[in-house]
Formats: C-alpha cells, sequence, structure tokens
C-alpha cells in the first residue's frame, strides 16, 4: 500500500518536474514569439541580425548560420541577461559588457570604438601620407568656398581623453605625445592657410572650472559646449563684427540627470549617473526650426534642418555639417545666428559630401563650418575630387 503511495507520488513528482523543466526551457522562445525583447543595439554598438528568409535564391546550407545568429540576437529575456552580466562584469571584474568602452577611474567610462590602442597609448596615430591627406582636402574645401565669396571654419573637438587622462586606466595612459588634434593643427599650422579652430587649449583652461564632459557618455557636456560656442563666436566675429558671443552671465544653471551612452553599452544605464550642470539663456531668443528639404537627397529630416532666429541684431547664414558634438552647440548657436543650416554626418562621408554642393546653392552662406570630434581625424577625408560634389560653380 505505501509502496503503491509512495511510486504514484513518485510519478507526480516525476510529472510535475518534467512539466516545470518544458516551461522554463519554453519561456525564452514564447517571450520571442509573443512578446519580443527590447532592442539592444545602443547597448551592444553594433546592429543586431535580422530575420532571414528562406527561399530558392538562397542557399540552403547558409540559412541555418544565419538563422542561428538572428536568434542569438533575439532569443527572450536576452536583454536582462545582458543587463545582469554587465553588471557583474563591472562590479566584480572590472571589465564592461562592450568592448568599445573602457571603464576608467572614479566612475569615468571613455568609448574606445574606432580608434586604437596607439590612440590612447601613445604612438604614430596620424602618418604623414594622412596628414598631408587632410591638408589638400580642407584646402580644396576652402578653396572652393572662397570662390563664392563664403568663410571656411574647421573645428576640431576633443576627445574626452585627451581633456581628461587622468581618469583613464593606467595602462591606456599617454606619453607626451601629440594626440590627434595637436599632429594636425600643428601640421597645417606649419604647411597650410586652413582656418583651423582646435578646442584643445581652451577646453584645458577651463577644466579647472568645472567638469566639461560626462563622466558616463562620450560627449561633453553643456559647459563644455558653452566653451566650444564663445571660440566658434570669437573667430567667426573676426569676420562678422555683428557676430559675438553671449557672456556667461546671460545664462543660468539649471541642474540635468543625465543617463549616457557610454552606461548604456555596458548595460547599465544608471551607471554614474548625476545631477549635471546645464546652461539656460536667461531670456531666451525665439527661434523656429524646420526640415531641411533637398531635392534627390536621402536626409533625415531629425537630423538635418534650418533654424531661424527672431530678433536678432544680423542677417547672416551658416551651414554646418558635423558630428554628435554639435548637438550640444546647437541651442547657442541657433540663438544667435539668423539662420542655420545643421547637416548631421553619417557614415558614409561620400553620400553628404554629393549633397553639399546643392545646399550651398540653395543656402547661399556667409560661413561653412564643419565639425569633427577628434577620433574623426583618425580617418582621412574623401579624395579632393568628390568634395561638394565636384566643383562649385
Amino acid at each position: 500500500m505505501n509502496q503503491a503511495i509512495e511510486s504514484r507520488i513518485s510519478r507526480l513528482e516525476a510529472v510535475l518536474l518534467t512539466t516545470l523543466f518544458v516551461i522554463l526551457i519554453s519561456l525564452p522562445v514564447f517571450k520571442q514569439w509573443f512578446i519580443g525583447e527590447p532592442n539592444t543595439e545602443a547597448i551592444e554598438g553594433r546592429p543586431l541580425n535580422t530575420r532571414p528568409e528562406l527561399s530558392f535564391k538562397r542557399a540552403l546550407k547558409d540559412f541555418p548560420d544565419d538563422y542561428e545568429a538572428y536568434y542569438n540576437d533575439h532569443f527572450g529575456f536576452r536583454s536582462a541577461l545582458l543587463r545582469v552580466g554587465g553588471y557583474i562584469g563591472v562590479k566584480y571584474a572590472n571589465v564592461p559588457l562592450s568592448p568599445y568602452v573602457i571603464i576608467g577611474k572614479e566612475g569615468w567610462l571613455f568609448l574606445k570604438s574606432g580608434q586604437t590602442e596607439d590612440n590612447f597609448r601613445g604612438g604614430p596615430v596620424l602618418s604623414n601620407a594622412d596628414l598631408e591627406r587632410w591638408k589638400r582636402s580642407l584646402e580644396h574645401r576652402q578653396e572652393l568656398l572662397a570662390r563664392r565669396g563664403v568663410q571656411f571654419l574647421f573645428v576640431i573637438a576633443p576627445d574626452k581623453q585627451t581633456i581628461y587622462p587622468e581618469y583613464l586606466p593606467d595602462k591606456y595612459r599617454r606619453p607626451n605625445d601629440l594626440t590627434p588634434a595637436q599632429l594636425l593643427v600643428s601640421y597645417l599650422a606649419a604647411h597650410s592657410n586652413v582656418h583651423v579652430l582646435s578646442l584643445l587649449e581652451p577646453l584645458m583652461n577651463a577644466k579647472v572650472s568645472g567638469r566639461l564632459y560626462f563622466r558616463n557618455d562620450t560627449h561633453w557636456n553643456t559647459m563644455g559646449a558653452y566653451v566650444g560656442y564663445r571660440e566658434i563666436m570669437e573667430r567667426l566675429h573676426v569676420w562678422f563684427p555683428d557676430l559675438k558671443p553671449r557672456d556667461r552671465s546671460e545664462f543660468q544653471t539649471v541642474d540635468e540627470y543625465v543617463k549616457g551612452d557610454l552606461a548604456r553599452m555596458i548595460g547599465m544605464p544608471g551607471y554614474s549617473a548625476e545631477s549635471e550642470p546645464d546652461l539656460k539663456q536667461l531670456v531666451p531668443t525665439k527661434t523656429s526650426s524646420t526640415p531641411f528639404q533637398l531635392a534627390g537627397a536621402d536626409l533625415d529630416p531629425m537630423w538635418n534642418f534650418t533654424t531661424q532666429a527672431a530678433g536678432i541684431d544680423n542677417s547672416r547664414r551658416l551651414v554646418i555639417i558635423h558630428d554628435s558634438y554639435t548637438w550640444r552647440l546647437e541651442p547657442f548657436l541657433s540663438a544667435d545666428v539668423a539662420q542655420i543650416t545643421y547637416l548631421t554626418r553619417g557614415k558614409d562621408d561620400e553620400k553628404y559630401e554629393k549633397v553639399l554642393g546643392s545646399a550651398l546653392e540653395m543656402e547661399k552662406p556667409d560661413v561653412f563650418i564643419e565639425e569633427r570630434v577628434e577620433r574623426y581625424l583618425l580617418t582621412p577625408p574623401p579624395d579632393e575630387k568628390i568634395i561638394f560634389g565636384g566643383d562649385i560653380k
């Protein structure tokens, strides 16, 4: 009797355990199919694999590997596992989830993506051939613009590790070698008349007054952007006296809580997040923004647009092609210049070069500004023959 009961209980336990096991191993598939997973591209710094299609045009032998790559990027609870793995890696091993992030001292994070070890540790980061190619391309751009009476200004924003090397891990600390920006600026000063504005020295001088870059993000904060804005406007003031920067006293400081892009990339959005100073105009300038439209050009209106400022004492027009560092410059510049067209450079330089000629024809600016963060100097520009899609008539 007891043996029969125990046997039934044992079978029941086996059924329950088996059922529980099947449920547990099915949960990831259930979540993937019926709920879906959050997009983790921002965390991983790469595009995720998409679902492959099985067709007669596709080699059957490729489908299993392609589907496995897709499944590995989308299985259920993957994002939660990434967050847990990121926390454990940072907390207990000081190893980030993303290979593109360096964990520095005192909660500082640095972007490694697109940069070599030499860019952090010192060494030849730009060859003489690279420097000469930059020189030729920038001179060609300035020459073409000068024919139309347009001033050209090439603005270099330093990388965070250039301004704050003291927070890098010791193994990444550079010796006294020149940074990419210093190499290029020195070369151009000796061999060219290109109008270059390096923000390295102004930012180094300003860092004693407060933090200029986010600890958990790759960009400068509003305080750093204000330094850049001031230097740009001072340079423009030499050409156009009606353009000049606003004094620091015309802004108030408010708190801004930032969850940085580097913190997301290590799977810990709240890492080193804290209140940061944000500058706002005491008397805001009324500005408007419209998408930049150009026939035949596939430009995202979210990232390419024109701003106009009302009630200011100039009628200047600017065109700026830039990377993400200009986003914090934009509120300052847009409030002081009558019209600015912002063109966000993507990964395809040639795509934007081919539409710049038409953009300049349409906008007829007084100044063309090209802003690049220092790490983008490591890749020389396209051949000067395709700048602005060819010559400007």
